[in-house]
């Protein structure tokens, strides 16, 4: 039986010509694309300075920029809005327990869709417990859990002062 000798430089060779051939005639890499959301989502709050005591109400609105229909997923568990001071979470409009369900919501070319919720001051969650029964002061930052279809969720802040 007589055995075949192939060295190992054949091979390198084949590797190297490979290496060398022309980037026209290597296979491309995919780019990534960013396509922009049909969705423009806007925060506000009704007013950006309030006195301790005073409601702030809070609102989203998603608008349909593009020239079709489109349809997103929504639900009480996924669009609670989101107060935060320096960093900690305060209050949350959907804080315990929510309902499980997500409905489908459409909307057509120039439609909007809004949500609101009002805060009383009054933290409910475990980062405004510093201060039991005290209304806290200062900057806040408000966000939405909001998100469909790559849009963005701009912040909001208002400042709550004493009288």
């Amino acid at each position: 039986m007589r055995t075949v000798f192939r060295p190992d430089v054949e091979r390198l060779e084949v590797l190297t010509l490979l290496s060398n051939l022309a980037p026209h005639l290597m296979p491309r890499v995919p780019q990534t694309v960013t396509v922009a959301s049909p969705l423009l989502v806007t925060l506000t709050t009704d007013q950006s300075t309030y006195t301790v005591g005073q409601p702030v109400h809070l609102t989203l609105t998603v608008t349909n920029r593009s020239q079709q229909t489109v349809t997103f997923i929504d639900g009480p568990a996924v669009d609670g809005f989101l107060v935060s001071q320096n960093g900690a979470i305060v209050w949350r409009s959907n804080a315990g327990l929510q309902p499980q369900f997500l409905r489908l919501v459409t909307l057509r070319p120039g439609q909007s869709y809004t949500l609101h919720a009002t805060w009383d001051g009054h933290p409910n969650t475990s980062a405004g417990t510093e201060l039991p029964g005290q209304s806290p002061t200062g900057l806040f930052n408000v966000t939405s859990q909001f998100h469909a279809l790559g849009a963005v969720v701009p912040a909001a802040t208002f400042t709550i002062q004493t009288v």
